[in-house]
């Protein structure tokens, strides 16, 4: 599941890294073109997983064979989580454009107290339970992730930062 990120968002955020390191000085720049970062690599991220809920079927059969069929639902809800994961990789840049790396110090800190009591109660239950309950986790993090992260490096609404990600073209400035 995490293969197409690991294809896609590292070569956006090594070029996005230094770039926004540039802007640090001028927060409504350094805003803008986070956002539009956000923007890409959600909407490249968006289309794949979205593709690969469809293609479930052809995709498993491809990589694994076709004895797999009782992987579809796990693959379909990771790829749901792997939607909100993905949209948080420029994160990252952002963070070390700031210099505020201790912030991501304290979030992963958060994270390793978090998820895995979301996926310790999903255990209790089935796999297909523990893949839910990483998407549940990655769903109601990604709210925070804005408010401790994004919004506290550069403002901005939670509103801008949806529009970022979920609305197909991204407004010019």
């Amino acid at each position: 599941m995490f293969r197409p990120a690991q294809i896609l968002n590292p070569i956006i955020t090594k070029v996005a890294s230094p770039r926004l390191s540039m802007l640090q000085n001028n927060i409504e720049i350094l805003k803008y073109n986070y956002l539009k970062l956000v923007h890409l690599i959600s909407k490249v991220n968006i289309v794949v997983y979205l593709l690969l809920i469809i293609f479930t079927p052809l995709a498993v059969k491809i990589l694994y064979g076709a004895n797999f069929e009782d992987t579809f639902p796990i693959v379909r809800i990771l790829s749901i989580y792997m939607i909100f994961r993905a949209t948080g990789n420029p994160i990252g840049s952002l963070i070390i454009a700031t210099g505020k790396t201790n912030l991501e110090f304290y979030w992963n800190l958060l994270l390793l107290l978090i998820i895995p009591v979301f996926v310790l109660i999903g255990a209790q239950i089935s796999i297909e339970a523990v893949a839910w309950a990483l998407t549940i986790s990655s769903i109601l993090l990604f709210y925070l992730s804005w408010r401790l992260l994004v919004f506290k490096l550069i403002g901005g609404t939670f509103r801008e930062y949806l529009k970022a990600i979920f609305i197909l073209q991204f407004n010019k400035k």
